[in-house]
């Protein structure tokens, strides 16, 4: 009898879960830059074009200081977390292999204050080394990848 009661119990249980609705999570918000290379992910519409113009500008300071033309072949994802995870950095940079064997470079950033200072400009400026970089050879799963250094980095934003 008290076996019985149980299945009844878990029965009754399983049938009122499989009848839950559940809401599909919301489509992730983004804005696009105007070079179409900055992809930014926030929830918020104005912080999304406030990063993505920031990005192109120092974008543009990069370029003219460098020489280059505008030759980018692999975008830089710009995503504002909105729950940091712990003993992450504030802000990182690093570069995935994409479909189809394309790269693409991704800046998280963690703990919005680092979007006040320079942390945030550095990080673009490490993410158009590394995309400039790699832009030739393609990412490959497992193999070692280099982060530009820091005084390279660090100089030229200085310089500009």
């Amino acid at each position: 009898m008290r076996g019985l009661l149980l299945w009844t119990a878990l029965f009754a249980s399983v049938s009122a879960f499989a009848q839950t609705k559940f809401d599909p999570p919301a489509p992730l918000q983004r804005s696009v830059s105007s070079s179409q290379q900055f992809v930014v992910y926030h929830s918020d519409r104005g912080l999304r074009s406030r990063l993505a113009q920031r990005a192109e500008d120092l974008k543009n300071q990069w370029l003219r200081r460098l020489k280059l033309s505008d030759d980018w072949s692999s975008p830089i994802i710009i995503q504002v977390l909105a729950i940091g995870r712990r003993n992450a950095p504030r802000i990182r940079t690093a570069l995935y292999e994409s479909d189809g064997g394309a790269s693409k470079i991704q800046i998280d950033v963690a703990d919005m204050a680092a979007l006040k200072g320079s942390d945030f400009d550095l990080e673009v400026y490490r993410a158009l080394f590394l995309e400039f970089g790699y832009r030739n050879v393609p990412a490959k799963a497992g193999k070692a990848l280099h982060q530009p250094p820091p005084w390279l980095v660090e100089g030229l934003f200085e310089d500009v």
